[in-house]
């Protein structure tokens, strides 16, 4: 497998902590930096999940299809479900700064 154990991995659980601390201030910093004033915080917050999307989820999951033996209906799913998630998570940020960041602060 080129995975590690169960057991290897709690070993490396903080630095899986850390990258997600990672990507979570970035996704939050790039949706502020294209915030439009003026525009509903939802669609704006669906056109920040779709645009991650297509830049992260879609071409990664095809990309583990080109050089891994992995099936196509499961990256399939793997696709849909991370580009569902991405949408939750574009709208949950829109949210957040749905009044500007004085809107994330209160």
């Amino acid at each position: 497998s080129v995975y590690r154990s169960e057991a290897d991995s709690q070993q490396y659980f903080g630095w899986m902590l850390l990258a997600h601390v990672c990507i979570a201030a970035g996704f939050v910093w790039v949706y502020r930096q294209g915030r439009e004033d003026g525009k509903p915080w939802f669609v704006q917050g669906l056109r920040y999940g779709v645009a991650v999307s297509v830049l992260t989820a879609v071409p990664g999951y095809l990309i583990y299809y080109a050089v891994q033996p992995l099936p196509g209906a499961l990256v399939v799913r793997q696709i849909v479900y991370s580009v569902i998630a991405l949408l939750v998570m574009g709208a949950a940020v829109a949210w957040l700064y749905r009044n500007g960041a004085r809107g994330a602060a209160a």
